[in-house]
């Protein structure tokens, strides 16, 4: 759901003696702490905290949560269902979502494009 190439920091065992700060991206830290954990090393036991860089904002228009859209009508789901979990992917405002869904919805019906409720 983050995508591997958000940076990441690996914190462990803070405050104590033997604190460690590791710095990468998603995928990075992957590859690092599986290869720790085949080497045999404990370094990832304890607590650990991660620190996940923020999301970058990006202009998301209305071509791809019509894709997103479709994506779910594909699936079967009714266009209250569909709208929910391109929300929750896009963060667009729900009623506007809604009111697309509702259009594209009719577009599929009339075109024959499949069932629904």
């Amino acid at each position: 759901a983050c995508g591997g190439s958000r940076g990441v920091c690996v914190a462990r065992e803070l405050t104590k003696k033997h604190e460690e700060l590791w710095r990468g991206t998603l995928d990075e830290a992957r590859v690092e702490f599986e290869q720790r954990r085949a080497d045999g090393a404990r370094s990832a036991r304890g607590e650990v905290t991660l620190v996940l860089e923020g999301a970058v904002e990006r202009e998301q228009g209305e071509e791809s949560v019509e894709e997103l859209l479709d994506a779910c009508f594909a699936r079967g789901m009714r266009p209250s269902e569909a709208t929910r979990e391109v929300v929750a992917i896009t963060g667009q405002r729900k009623r506007d979502v809604y009111a697309l869904a509702i259009k594209r919805d009719e577009e599929r019906r009339e075109s024959g494009g499949g069932g629904g409720t």
